[in-house]
């Protein structure tokens, strides 16, 4: 399995780099891109807030009863699917432009573009995308920013707060897996960009993932012994 792992400290501006080589090569985003969505989705009023359920005469059996806050926490693609085509190509574009998305490219498919390869991004950027996000560097509303980054919220223990998306897609040379976002711990924050790519097809990417997460926990000293956030 291939990776690429980027971490920036934030307080004290320092970066570490594993995998150097693909810090720039775009991939395909897959559920990471429903940050952006849920953003878009709030900001235009597609979505009222982290509760809206869609519409029993527009839902689908995959999205029937589910709020927005359980399809982003469980990357229900449906849910997502039926916001971006409901925002509608010209402002779904605008959104991606001001938010400096990867390759900002959508094609005439409003439902698989972040699936299907069309849209891509690399790790660099979606390190800058947390960033951002984080420092409320978007032309997003506070509201908006705020309810997204709640949403992120995996894990509270003691001093800390770890936020993250991840997300699973077919690459062009096997399965890629990401995992970005940022901890909390006192009075720092730790940024991070981890992508994977295994180039057997593989179900397994997001345990992958979150299993380097923890490892580079465990390399610096912030773990119990039952691999826990201390």
């Amino acid at each position: 399995m291939d990776g690429c792992v980027m971490w920036n400290n934030l307080n004290e501006a320092t970066f570490g780099v594993y995998g150097f080589g693909a810090i720039q090569k775009r991939l395909v985003p897959a559920e990471t891109f429903h940050i952006v969505l849920a953003l878009a989705g709030l900001e235009t009023g597609v979505i009222r807030d982290t509760n809206m359920v869609i519409p029993d005469a527009l839902a689908g059996s995959k999205t029937s009863g589910v709020t927005m806050g359980e399809a982003f926490r469980n990357n229900n693609n449906a849910y997502f699917k039926w916001v971006s085509r409901t925002i509608g190509q010209a402002k779904m574009k605008y959104w991606l432009d001001s938010t400096y998305y990867g390759n900002k490219k959508m094609g005439s498919d409003m439902t698989t573009y972040w699936s299907d390869r069309t849209l891509k991004i690399s790790p660099d950027e979606q390190l800058g995308l947390v960033q951002r996000l984080y420092l409320g560097r978007f032309a997003y509303q506070d509201r908006t920013e705020r309810l997204v980054k709640d949403l992120m919220i995996k894990k509270v223990a003691h001093n800390d707060t770890l936020y993250y998306q991840q997300g699973v897609g077919d690459g062009k040379d096997g399965t890629v897996g990401w995992l970005i976002g940022w901890l909390k711990r006192k009075d720092e924050v730790h940024l991070f960009s981890i992508k994977a790519l295994d180039k057997e097809r593989t179900d397994k990417m997001n345990t992958k993932t979150l299993n380097i997460l923890y490892d580079i926990f465990g390399t610096k000293g912030w773990l119990t012994e039952s691999g826990r956030l201390k």
